[in-house]
């Protein structure tokens, strides 16, 4: 009197095995292109952070003694156009410094790209029904 809820063939057992240890292997390898990208973006944000503090540091130091420089040269002249000229000269380099970042800030691809892009077809192939023909 003992009847399965479902019919089962020889294979059945074998099959769902089979789909399980497919869909283990592809969380696994979905899972491991997060990794790799997590790891790049962890090296771009460290190389951006260093180089962004080395070059603050530098330019800091050289528009400290460019200014210095000015008002030594032209103390006994024109000390106060000298200035005003460097702090000019400085604001539009700082301006133009920050819109490079801006636009590359910007124009900079999104992180997990490849990560999102496959499980978006990873999805669609889901979605699939069988038989049909891929697009």
């Amino acid at each position: 009197m003992d009847s399965p809820a479902a019919p089962q063939g020889p294979g059945t057992e074998g099959t769902i095995s089979g789909l399980g240890g497919a869909l283990f292997g592809l969380i696994g390898t979905r899972v491991e292109l997060l990794g790799v990208e997590l790891r790049e973006e962890s090296r771009y944000l460290q190389r951006m952070i260093v180089r962004g503090v080395v070059a603050a540091f530098f330019l800091g130091s050289a528009l400290v003694l460019a200014g210095v420089l000015l008002a030594v040269a032209f103390w006994d002249t024109h000390r106060l156009a000298a200035l005003a000229g460097a702090t000019a000269l400085y604001g539009v380099i700082g301006g133009v410094l920050l819109n490079g970042m801006r636009v590359s800030l910007l124009t900079r691809r999104a992180p997990f790209e490849a990560t999102t892009g496959e499980f978006a077809a990873d999805m669609a192939a889901l979605r699939q029904k069988p038989g049909a023909p891929e697009p």
